[in-house]
Formats: C-alpha cells, structure tokens, sequence
C-alpha cells in the first residue's frame, strides 16, 4: 500500500542510462547506429500520451543514469556561476512538497532561495490565489509544482499564467503521478511547463531512473542566459552529461523502453483509471470509519491519513501495520506537530495492489485490515491474524512477473 510501491514486474534491470549515447557512443569510438538501434523504442517519448495529438511530442527526452533529475535543472537553470542563492518558488515537505524542491536539510534548500507557497488552510489545497501574490512579490527565477504526498489534482494551467507573470521557469515534477498522466488519468503539465521531470520506478512501473522533457528553445534565454550559446534542451542534455553522470547503461534504456511500451498499451490505460478508482474507494472506506485524510480525499492514486489526534506517531502506526503485512510510510501532515522522525500521518497508495488485479471490492476489506491495526495498536495477536488474512486475499491475484500459474 505504500504510495509510489509499484516495481512488481521483473525487468531484471535497475541501472540507469543516459539519451545522448549517440553523441558519447561517438567520443567512445563505438557505432553510432548500433547505438542508436537500441534507444529508438526510448526514444518515442510520445507514447507516454497515448494518443496521436499528444503534445509530448514537441518536447525533447533526456533519461538519466539515477533519479536525481532535479539536481539536474537546478544545475542547468539556476547555474551558480550566475551568482549563488537564486530563489525558487516551493511548497513545504510538511505540506506535501517534496525534500528536494528547497527543503532547508536538502542542497536545494541550503544551495538556493527557497520561498514557500502553502495550502489554503481549511481546504489543505493549493491556494493558487496566494501562490499568485507570492510569485508576483519575490518574482523566482523558478517555480516548482509537484510533491510526494499531494492527494489532488495539479492545475498546471493556472501555475502556467503566475510562472509567465512573475518570469518564472515552470518546472512540473511528475515522479509520483507519471503513470497516471500517461494514462489520461490526471492533467498533463506538458504544454504548460518549461520542464517535466520525473522519476520512472513509481506509477509507470519502470525501473530505478529517471528522464527529463523539456522545450527545446528557453523563452527566458535572453533574460537569464545571455552568454549561453545553447538552447534550454542542449543545456539539460550538458547538466546531465558529462556535468553530473557518467557513461550510459543499455540495460536500463532497453528496461525503460519496455515501461514505455506498456505505457503506450491500452491496458496500462485501464491501470492508472483503475488505481484513481481504487484510491478513491479506499478513502471512502476510511471515512466511513471515522478516519481523517489530508484534504479531505484524493483524485489520484494516494491517500494520506491524518493521525495528529491519535496517541501515537505516524512512524508507530506504520510499524504496527508492516507487522500485519500492510506496507505503508508514515508521512508528515499540514499543521504537523510531530518531529518529522516519526510525524503523524500514513501515506497510502493504491497501484501495486491495482497492478495485482485488485478492484474496489478489496478497498474496503483492505480498509477493515487498517481500521483493526489502528484500533488496537499493541494487539500482537490481532496482527498476525489480520497478516493470515492479508495474505490469503494476496494469494488470490498474482504478483506480475511472478506467477505460479
């Protein structure tokens, strides 16, 4: 149940690689078409759309050998040869932001300005009203939208018109919710977004790694990159290699092609519908036992349980549930008051037990699993009871990529 806990098939690779091995197959003396032959189906980053009017289309793909991306952009859009400390616009950890978007222990955070944009405090939502005055205040040099623990829908749109209003790169950091953009189950930021980047081991069930797509040309150029010679996407494809990463690794291109084409299948489709589905069902299960979530619900594949009332820690609550054989992740909550070591939510995500064949049915008995852990946290017994039922329920659907039938 942990939110981006999705790796169940077995690619057999977990290495990572780098687009621009034709350029380096070159420097290295090795064929550039035998190269190339092998980055073509990766190449096609348009089936992430799935359909023929897929504006990915005009963007240009850059995997990279781990999944750190956003070292990468900061790198390439706010050089510090420029001058140390430019500002970028982010949203808190505490608020479903993500540790490398500024948070103060991260070198995002220490390295650069961050300047925070909150949620609206009844709702838990991002108030785009405020993120407007704040961006037309502190006028950042980049904007961030995207978070690890963010239950709703990103209105890319609307982060679009403050980032054009403030002169702001918009960088769309997708890593949690990939899969079910390429399944047309949430908003697309492309077409909205100067960058996108994004991990390719969580919702679009691809292995340990990452990719970038960018536009090809920097409408801000002329303002923040007068002396640069090369474009935005020729400028990414440099932070990435040779600035930060070394020689590419085929075994992962040819293990992110294969996520890809199951991207671009008609059942992937049926997926990431299905996971918002069964997210959904599963936060309603909770709420009808009394349980509060984070905003209230979710549009997307997790749900975060708000436990600041309950006597114990998030951290506590999440072991209990592993010991009955539901893997969850405590998770920081709005208006935390936990240290973040152990904090005072529970994040859960519905697409590996989606990708097992579960439907809505098993949400609410997955629901009755929880709802009995939390109830009686210290009730050893109880757990291993509830971990022969987990188990039983697992034993009806198949693990993908591993199957005794």
């Amino acid at each position: 149940m942990a939110a981006h806990s999705d790796r169940l098939r077995i690619l057999g690779l977990c290495a990572h690689a780098d687009l621009t091995v034709c350029e380096l197959a070159e420097i290295m003396g090795v064929c550039r078409e035998r190269v190339a032959r092998h980055v073509r189906l990766l190449a096609r980053a348009d089936c992430l759309c799935c359909n023929e009017q897929a504006p990915w289309r005009s963007y240009h793909l850059k995997a990279e050998s781990n999944d750190g991306g956003l070292v990468r952009l900061l790198v390439d859009l706010l050089p510090h040869r420029d001058g140390y400390h430019k500002q970028d616009l982010q949203r808190p950890l505490p608020e479903g932001g993500h540790l490398t978007h500024g948070w103060a222990v991260n070198f995002s955070g220490t390295d650069y300005q961050r300047v925070p944009y909150g949620l609206d405090e009844k709702t838990q939502q991002i108030d785009y009203d405020r993120l407007r005055e704040t961006a037309k205040r502190e006028r950042p040099r980049l904007i961030w939208v995207g978070g690890t623990a963010y239950p709703r829908v990103f209105d890319y749109a609307a982060m679009a018109e403050i980032a054009l209003e403030a002169n702001s790169y918009l960088v769309a950091d997708i890593a949690h919710i990939s899969g079910l953009i390429a399944a047309g189950a949430h908003p697309n930021p492309v077409g909205h977004c100067d960058v996108v980047s994004s991990t390719s081991h969580k919702s679009i069930r691809g292995p340990r790694g990452g990719f970038i797509l960018s536009r090809n040309e920097d409408r801000y150029q002329a303002l923040y990159h007068t002396k640069s010679k090369y474009n935005l996407a020729r400028r990414i494809d440099r932070s990435v290699f040779p600035h930060l990463q070394g020689g590419p690794h085929m075994n992962a291109i040819a293990a992110l092609a294969v996520a890809l084409h199951e991207a671009a299948n008609p059942s992937f489709r049926s997926y990431g519908q299905q996971t918002v589905k069964n997210a959904k069902a599963l936060a309603h299960a909770l709420l009808e036992r009394g349980y509060d979530l984070v905003t209230g619900g979710t549009d997307n594949h997790m749900l975060i349980l708000d436990l600041r009332d309950r006597p114990l820690s998030g951290k506590a609550y999440a072991e209990r549930l592993a010991k009955a054989g539901i893997i969850t992740n405590f998770n920081m909550v709005p208006g935390d008051h936990r240290d973040p070591a152990v904090t005072s939510g529970i994040r859960l995500g519905a697409p590996a037990v989606t990708s097992m064949g579960m439907r809505d049915v098993e949400m609410v008995q997955i629901a009755g699993f929880i709802d009995s852990v939390l109830q009686r946290p210290e009730d050893e017994d109880l757990h291993a009871c509830v971990r022969r039922d987990v188990a039983d329920l697992c034993a009806a659907f198949e693990v993908p990529g591993i199957s005794d039938k």
